[in-house]
């Protein structure tokens, strides 16, 4: 415990001697806070940016900040939340400079496409396959509740009446079929009269 605690003030003083130099021009003493905290601050600025070039880039912006306003300084706070307070106010400007990407610029080499058109599906969109499963199963449960004397239903096509409906799909089936012919459920055995 009396180490540990040896240690951490070694260190302390250590770090506010390296203060005290860079406030005084020594360029040592940058260089020695800079291998104190490189790994830390960088992974800070890299978790704010999320690109390894640009925590670089100020990663050195950080530091060349410190050593410009070094006389800033208030040595009755930390230094350590002085520098990533620096940092992060610097990350903030970056990012608030970036210009976003807009889905509707021209994609170069790409005559008539832009990020939109790549983003669209061929595929049928999602809400309408819910609403037609719903539908689809509100029809087949209103189905089963009429009388069997009143299920046969017409083809709305070609006016053929049709058995039921597939309970797995919820399309129509013609009289005559075992499998449902749209999903290949075994059908229930038919009902009413014959066809």
């Amino acid at each position: 415990m009396i180490g540990s605690a040896a240690i951490y003030w070694e260190g302390r003083v250590g770090l506010e001697s390296e203060v005290a130099q860079l406030r005084r021009g020594d360029l040592d003493a940058l260089s020695a806070l800079l291998t104190r905290y490189q790994n830390r601050l960088y992974r800070y600025l890299l978790r704010l940016v999320r690109e390894p070039a640009e925590a670089e880039d100020l990663f050195q912006q950080t530091w060349i900040r410190v050593a410009e306003k070094i006389r800033q300084y208030d040595s009755r706070r930390t230094f350590e939340a002085w520098l990533f307070t620096v940092a992060r106010n610097i990350a903030i400007d970056h990012l608030r400079r970036m210009r976003p990407e807009s889905l509707d610029e021209p994609i170069e080499g790409a005559p008539g496409e832009s990020a939109a058109t790549r983003l669209r599906s061929s595929d049928p969109p999602v809400l309408d396959g819910i609403v037609e499963r719903e539908r689809t199963s509100r029809l087949a449960h209103a189905l089963d509740l009429l009388p069997v004397t009143h299920r046969e239903v017409l083809c709305p096509h070609c006016g053929t009446p049709l058995q039921a409906t597939c309970p797995s799909c919820g399309h129509a089936v013609e009289r005559g079929w075992a499998n449902c012919p749209h999903c290949g459920t075994k059908l229930p055995p038919q009902r009413g009269r014959a066809a």
